[in-house]
Order: structure tokens, then C-alpha cells, then sequence
């Protein structure tokens, strides 16, 4: 297991440092004068896309809330010490909300891929 943690951080650097060096330009389409914009509503642009972030994000919270609700429980039919799973779990809520706090007064000049990688090391 530890040589796949290994493994899982060494693919990650490699991936941080080869997005560091792409950079991509993105801007908005231009329009002419005072053109009635097509998009209606919220404003989406594309609804595939949209659809697909959408469902992986939902996938994302149903996983992690089933989790986290029942994994107190299995560890404790597997006998472990409720004094372990009890610091075991605030670990887990503390790794949590130090990602979210990095995350959120990491510097906006960095690009986004040091600031989605490095609070997750």
C-alpha cells in the first residue's frame, strides 16, 4: 500500500509539472455592438458539459456522505477501539477543512494547478 502511495504521488507531480508549463489562454467570444446574446437563463453555454460536471459532482457528495456516515460503523464491527476510530475520524475532518483553508487563501497568481494539488499532498 505504501509503494502505491508512492507511486500515486510521484504521478502527481509529474502531471502538476507538466500542466505548470501549458499555458492556456481562455477568452470570451467577441460580439458585434450591442448584439442580443444568445444564452438565455443561467447562462450555460454548454449543457453537455454542464450535465457531465454536474452528475460527477453529485456522484462525488453521495459517495463521500455514504462514507463518512458508514464507515464509523463498519470499523467498529471490525472491533476497532472506539478511542482509535474516534481520533481516526477527527483526522479525517481536520485533513478536510485544512484543504478548504489552503484552498481558499492560496494566492489567485499561482494557476490553477498548484492550487488544486498542493493542499490535497
Amino acid at each position: 500500500m505504501f509503494v502505491l502511495s508512492l507511486g500515486g504521488i510521484a504521478a502527481g507531480a509529474v502531471l502538476w509539472s507538466l500542466a505548470r508549463h501549458e499555458k492556456a489562454e481562455f477568452s470570451l467570444p467577441k460580439t458585434e455592438g450591442k448584439q442580443e446574446s444568445k444564452v438565455k437563463g443561467w447562462g450555460i453555454r454548454d449543457p453537455k458539459a454542464f450535465s457531465a460536471l454536474l452528475a460527477i459532482g453529485i456522484l462525488d457528495i453521495a459517495t463521500r456522505s455514504s462514507l463518512l456516515t458508514f464507515l464509523p460503523f463498519l470499523l467498529l464491527q471490525k472491533e476497532v477501539p472506539a478511542a482509535q476510530l474516534g481520533f481516526a475520524l477527527t483526522l479525517l475532518f481536520a485533513g478536510a477543512r485544512r484543504e478548504n483553508l489552503a484552498a481558499a487563501y492560496w494566492p489567485n497568481g499561482s494557476g490553477s494547478s498548484p492550487w488544486w494539488c498542493l493542499p490535497r499532498l
